[in-house]
């Protein structure tokens, strides 16, 4: 199917100060392929809160509130998200509402020479009409940076779910991923390319390329693309405005 993601996101950030716009709309423009590590340590204040929230089609509305501080070497950030999908209609016209909501701490702690190794933990909770699914999440990461950070490498391991109650007894298998990742920043202030290798599972992997320009340091451009690798076969998909996402 050919889409084109065209985003339009309102997003505060406040820092004792309104400061940019926040990086979810470049986690959105980026198809969310950062690990949650580099959110963590991507940072421009030792003090910081970020509200975001995006509206999707089909009235769905998705809302995030972040809030991080530096102790010591740690880098600390809690998250509180919040997805609505509204009210919502089944085959025999019954109506429900249905909601995805998650808790998270992080916490990175920070060593010589632009090392870092973090850790995630967050308790999610799904709701479909009267019936509940929660989960415990946890995550794990390191990165590296030169001292000019020049390049960030990561690798993080994510999407690891313990069940803790389940819609029905039938069982689900929750797959973790891994995430591979290359952030390359350009003599340019603000201009970088990423590379970012997502291990889903046995059947496909995805390569997610992705750029940011920033002009006249007033508006930030992004762009990225994505690329199925399906193991069976090798083959990557090579049309070109299959999972091609834009942003401002």
């Amino acid at each position: 199917m050919m889409y084109i993601f065209l985003i339009l996101i309102f997003s505060i950030s406040y820092s004792n100060q309104i400061s940019s716009i926040s990086r979810d709309i470049n986690d959105l423009s980026v198809m969310n392929s950062n690990p949650f590590i580099k959110d963590v340590t991507n940072r421009g204040q030792n003090n910081y809160y970020r509200l975001s929230l995006i509206q999707f089609p089909a009235n769905i509305l998705a809302s995030k509130l972040s809030y991080g501080f530096i102790y010591n070497d740690y880098c600390i950030q809690s998250n509180l998200s919040n997805i609505n999908y509204g009210k919502l209609q089944n085959s025999d016209g019954d109506s429900f509402i249905a909601s995805d909501n998650l808790l998270e701490l992080a916490i990175v702690k920070q060593y010589d020479n632009n090392f870092f190794i973090g850790s995630s933990l967050g308790y999610s909770e799904s709701k479909i009409s009267d019936y509940i699914n929660q989960n415990l999440v946890y995550g794990i990461g390191i990165q590296k940076s030169d001292k000019d950070n020049k390049y960030i490498t990561s690798l993080a391991i994510e999407n690891m779910i313990s069940n803790i109650k389940s819609y029905s007894n039938v069982a689900i298998d929750y797959s973790p991923y891994v995430t591979l990742g290359l952030q390359l920043n350009m003599r340019q202030i603000g201009n970088r390319i990423s590379f970012n290798y997502i291990i889903l599972n046995d059947y496909n992997d995805e390569l997610i390329i992705s750029t940011k320009t920033q002009i006249k340091e007033i508006i930030d451009l992004y762009m990225a693309k994505s690329f199925y690798l399906l193991s069976e076969n090798s083959t990557i998909n090579q049309s070109i405005f299959n999972k091609l996402s834009f942003g401002i």
